[in-house]
């Protein structure tokens, strides 16, 4: 009977059959030490193998992880404001005087919020909730300034009043306050989307040229011209395009080139209740004053119906060696657009 080895018996001298001791031969050495001798003390640990993922796979998770934190959008909706909606649009210029630049920049209102374009295309400031939204737009020149809805043409003192010294002396409406315009729009905003919309812009201030053509005396003997075009308005409503508030006078700019005197003015419209009047002073180079006022009002009956076609006023100047306070020197005239003309003697 052959008997097995035992722990701390020398395997290499024990009786084994052939096969068994040729298989004990082929064994490494290490396999014989104590340290393996012990191993039936140690328990049968397997070995786990390395997991290993590929540098797509990675990619693509990270990808994954990375997308939320990346889109403002909730799930299930069109934009981040699922329960409000936003307004855009475009700005329409086409109705604006021939010549009429259109402004490089304009401000753009609804709710309460203010911004400024520089280009046809604009965006609303603002979330709506869903419903009607009034888009105001207008722009802002230099001598124009808004507060609530209302545009009004800034003002400059009248130098050439010849007010009592303790007269104030009258105001007059700046000549070159520049071209406003103004429109507006409604739009339906809806919850989660962004409605569009066009928006007409409009003149709502209109130019008058004026040209005095001295037709009789010395123009050279004309030293100054200080004129005012009374009745006309200072204010104008944003939304409707109409005059607003009490008739002022604006004052017209004179400046002579050999026999003639023109100027340019730029007014909102005129005051219908109002009289209309056109009062120049001349002053000769002997100091001699002359003023003279001439009564306009059906010149200018028409004026507000429309803001994009110049209105030219021509007048025939007289400037004596001498005249006196009540001369005749000045006849105004102009097209009303209807091929009839209108005289103004003064």
């Amino acid at each position: 009977m052959l008997l097995s080895p035992g722990y701390g018996t020398d395997i290499s001298s024990a009786r084994l059959p052939y096969g068994n001791a040729a298989l004990i031969r082929h064994l490494p050495a290490a396999a014989f030490s104590p340290r393996t001798q012990d191993a039936r003390s140690t328990p049968f640990r397997p070995r786990t193998p390395k997991a290993s993922v590929s540098p797509a796979v990675l990619a693509i998770l990270l990808l994954i992880l990375l997308l939320p934190a990346g889109c403002d959008k909730k799930e299930g909706h069109k934009t981040s404001h699922p329960d409000k909606g936003a307004v855009a649009g475009t700005t329409e210029w086409s109705q604006r005087g021939e010549d009429v630049a259109i402004p490089a920049r304009y401000r753009v209102e609804a709710a309460g919020n203010t911004a400024t374009a520089n280009s046809a295309a604009f965006v609303v400031p603002g979330l709506f909730e869903p419903g009607t939204v009034e888009v105001l737009a207008y722009n802002l020149p230099a001598g124009v300034s808004v507060n609530d809805g209302i545009a009004t043409i800034n003002t400059m003192p009248d130098a050439a009043a010849n007010a009592a010294a303790d007269d104030t002396p009258p105001t007059l409406l700046i000549p070159d306050a520049g071209v406003f315009f103004s429109g507006t729009a409604t739009a339906d905003a809806i919850a989660d989307d962004t409605v569009r919309i066009t928006l007409p812009m409009h003149q709502r201030m209109r130019r008058i040229h004026f040209t005095l053509t001295v037709t009789e005396g010395d123009p050279e003997r004309i030293a100054s011209v200080e004129s005012r075009l009374e009745g006309v308005a200072a204010a104008i409503d944003l939304r409707t395009g109409e005059v607003t508030g009490d008739s002022i006078a604006v004052r017209i700019p004179f400046a002579r080139t050999a026999d003639r005197l023109t100027a340019d003015v730029w007014t909102a419209g005129i005051v219908a209740e109002a009289t209309h009047r056109i009062v120049t002073t001349l002053t000769f180079s002997d100091g001699h004053h002359i003023t003279t006022i001439a009564d306009v009002t059906d010149l200018l009956r028409d004026f507000n119906a429309d803001k994009l076609t110049p209105l030219d006023v021509t007048g025939s100047l007289f400037a004596p060696v001498g005249a006196g306070p009540n001369g005749t020197i000045i006849d105004w005239t102009s097209g009303n657009g209807k091929g009839d003309d209108v005289d103004a003697n003064m």
